[in-house]
């Protein structure tokens, strides 16, 4: 475990341009963000310090 809590940092995927697999993974991750999903999946995985206020 580590002895400090460090800032909490938003990540992305890339994708080549033309990958069909850009739009649903955008869209998938809207979603996630609108219903408090991830939100949800932060706390559960890295603590309360990464919430979104």
């Amino acid at each position: 475990m580590l002895d400090r809590v460090y800032k909490p940092e938003n990540y992305g995927m890339a994708f080549p341009t033309s990958s069909t697999l850009r739009e649903d993974v955008d869209q998938e991750m809207l979603r996630l963000r609108e219903d408090g999903t991830y939100n949800d999946l932060l706390i559960k995985w890295f603590g309360a310090a990464y919430a979104r206020r």
